[in-house]
């Protein structure tokens, strides 16, 4: 895991995909999730969805979107400046990268903070764009997280001036 971690922070594009892919792939196990974790692999795996390649972003993606099943992990995702790396690939990365991210998203936005900071991000606007015109998975996963926000009463001004309520009725969202 260690070496892994390694090469997401510093080897090269490909490399760093394919170590975050192998991370994502180590992540369904729960040891292996408390060994990412304490090797660093969460502030790395934000650091490839910031910058990294559109495949690195999106295995990144899915390999944080294994460690959000937690909530000690969803923290350490959200202090590691997740949220905004996440929200920017749901605005512009690829559609399995904005999915990727929309499924971590939803599991953040377990949380009132976390809510509070994806609306702080801008991630209304990305997920009702991804609501309206994403694939058909990201579509569903972007959904999720606007009815998680919508449970905030503050937030729910946010995702009606984005068009989100029309989004979600356009999509049958409104009924899961």
């Amino acid at each position: 895991v260690v070496a892994l971690v390694q090469v997401v922070r510093g080897g090269s594009e490909g490399g760093k995909e394919k170590a975050a892919r192998a991370l994502g792939n180590l992540a369904n196990n729960v040891k292996h999730r408390e060994a990412i974790v304490e090797a660093g692999g969460v502030v790395a795996l934000v650091e490839v969805v910031l910058g990294g390649s559109e495949g690195g972003k999106e295995m990144a993606a899915l390999a944080l979107g294994k460690l959000a099943g937690n909530v000690k992990h969803r923290k350490a995702i959200v202090e590691a400046g997740g949220v905004v790396a996440l929200v920017e690939v749901v605005r512009s990365g690829s559609e399995e990268g904005k999915e990727h991210a929309a499924a971590v998203l939803g599991n953040l936005a377990c949380n009132e903070k976390h809510r509070k900071a994806i609306i702080e991000a801008g991630g209304v606007v990305a997920l009702v764009q991804v609501v309206r015109g994403g694939s058909e998975g990201g579509k569903e996963k972007a959904a999720r997280v606007l009815r998680k926000l919508a449970l905030t009463v503050k937030h729910q001004e946010a995702i009606v001036a984005a068009g989100g309520v029309t989004a979600l009725f356009e999509v049958g969202a409104w009924r899961q």
